[in-house]
């Protein structure tokens, strides 16, 4: 089940199902401030199976509940590989503030050599 969200609100597998969701296709990032939709982790925890990642580059991820037997889900952990690729799209044209939630969702789930890597770049960067 997905987590629910900080305000303590329904989870978001509750909101996807009550409105009938059956297709997400998101980014990762608000490319302003730099927060983190933490959708895209979620779904990329190989302990969530109802979600299949369908699809993933420099600018959205998309899952599926039931793809057609034809389309092949990509790894699940896939997912955050393709967080991490949205983010370098990002400071590659000039706009890090997205390594901000990089490193809040790799701290968020405990893979410190990611949040590293990205605490990393956001320095290069000159952010603060």
């Amino acid at each position: 089940m997905l987590a629910a969200d900080d305000t303590g609100g329904r989870s978001g597998e509750d909101l996807l199902t009550g409105y009938g969701i059956d297709v997400i296709v998101m980014g990762s990032f608000d490319p302003v401030s730099g927060s983190a939709y933490y959708l895209p982790a979620a779904l990329a925890d190989p302990q969530q199976t109802e979600w299949k990642l369908v699809y993933r580059d420099a600018h959205e991820l998309i899952y599926m509940r039931r793809p057609p037997p034809a389309l092949q889900p990509l790894n699940p952990l896939d997912g955050l590989e393709g967080i991490e690729e949205q983010c370098s799209f990002f400071v590659n044209q000039g706009v890090p503030a997205c390594t901000k939630g990089m490193i809040d969702i790799f701290t968020r789930i405990g893979d410190q050599a990611r949040a590293r890597k990205w605490q990393d770049i956001r320095q290069n960067a000159h952010v603060e």
